[in-house]
């Protein structure tokens, strides 16, 4: 026999010894079951360093545009949940040989992402001619989670008989949540908590297209940053086959859909944004948005990053005191270990726990 025979004829072996494994015995039994796989949650807090505000008349009629003054390169990065390794623990309990009763425990840590922080520090002559700001990106990372996911779900196995078994099943559960801070991002909460201003005032496309000072009235003492990372409860959707060596072992890949009813949160001086982002949307003057104040938020006293240092420009009188006449002095990027002042944005949000967890696993039938 040929050798391109033999092949056919091994393979044919192999189809019919994978043919005639039978499903493992689980009725009225307990199963013990290990998985590794992957969980990605779905809520991203992207960047609305992009937005643009179109004001019109109630005819349609272009009247101004309010363009979000941030560094448009902050859509690389988000804050979120990053991909995490989850490993599972399950026990399960067959009351036929269709429908499986199963209890779960897990454990998953990973990054939440990195914070969006833009500040501009630099004086007025140093901005281009082509540019109306000059907005630098200082990313942070916001710290660690750690879940631990508790779930009873109620299986339903097609083709119980047969080695390749589809089972498709829901459940309930609660998820256990501890977020640790990073290091940087308690540094910028003690900083935010030292430091004083207010919000500047974006002007509109057709206005001295700046920030507008902040008034001596509106100055203000600033709170830090605050998370919540609650426990949840949670729904899952299953669906997944397992496949069976012999009576008491088997192979299985598992799918879940998990909805969760809680979030995390991250907010910087009570609120999701510090400074007022533009909305991506055109707006009728008059209109709450048309109307709305956007801007950065001017650190006046403090500052949460220590870029550089204001010093004399070129052409600028000898002795020149740059604190008091900024406008003849340039930033020159050298840190001197004094937070500077500035406008500035920071970036929180909310991050749903629910998403997908895909696993690779064994059972062992008792």
């Amino acid at each position: 026999m040929s050798r391109f025979g033999l092949r056919w004829v091994a393979c044919a072996a192999a189809f019919v010894a994978f043919a005639n494994v039978q499903a493992e015995d689980v009725a009225k039994k307990f199963r013990l079951g290990f998985s590794l796989g992957g969980y990605d949650t779905e809520t991203k807090v992207k960047s609305d360093s992009a937005n643009s505000l179109f004001i019109t008349d109630a005819s349609g009629l272009f009247i101004d545009a309010i363009r979000d003054p941030r560094n448009d390169d902050a859509a690389i990065g988000e804050l979120g949940i990053k991909p995490q390794t989850r490993a599972s623990l399950s026990a399960s309990y067959a009351f036929n040989s269709m429908f499986v009763l199963e209890a779960s425990i897990g454990y998953q840590k990973g990054d939440v992402g990195d914070v969006e922080m833009q500040a501009q520090l630099v004086s007025p002559q140093q901005i281009p001619s082509t540019q109306e700001f000059l907005f630098d990106i200082f990313r942070f990372p916001a710290g660690e989670m750690s879940q631990i996911p508790i779930e009873i779900t109620a299986l339903a196995r097609f083709r119980p008989k047969a080695a390749l078994s589809p089972y498709l099943g829901a459940g309930v559960g609660y998820r256990l949540v501890s977020f640790t801070a990073s290091t940087r991002l308690n540094e910028v909460s003690a900083a935010l908590q030292s430091s004083r201003g207010g919000l500047a005032t974006l002007t509109g496309f057709f206005g001295a297209r700046g920030f507008s000072g902040v008034p001596e009235g509106m100055i203000r003492s600033f709170g830090g940053a605050e998370y919540s990372a609650p426990d949840s409860f949670q729904w899952q959707a299953v669906g997944g086959f397992d496949y069976a060596f012999n009576r008491h072992w088997t192979g299985f890949v598992d799918l879940r859909y998990v909805f969760a009813s809680r979030e995390f949160s991250l907010t910087f001086d009570g609120r999701r944004d510090f400074g007022n982002s533009v909305p991506n949307q055109t707006a009728e003057e008059g209109d709450e948005l048309a109307t709305a104040s956007y801007g950065a938020i001017e650190i006046v006293e403090g500052g949460l990053v220590d870029a550089g240092r204001l010093v004399p420009g070129p052409g600028a009188p000898a002795g020149t005191d740059c604190a008091q006449d900024p406008t003849i002095c340039i930033f020159d990027y050298q840190p001197d270990g004094v937070r500077d002042t500035g406008y500035y944005y920071l970036k929180g949000g909310a991050i749903r726990y629910g998403g997908v967890a895909l696993q690779f696993g064994v059972r062992y039938t008792f």
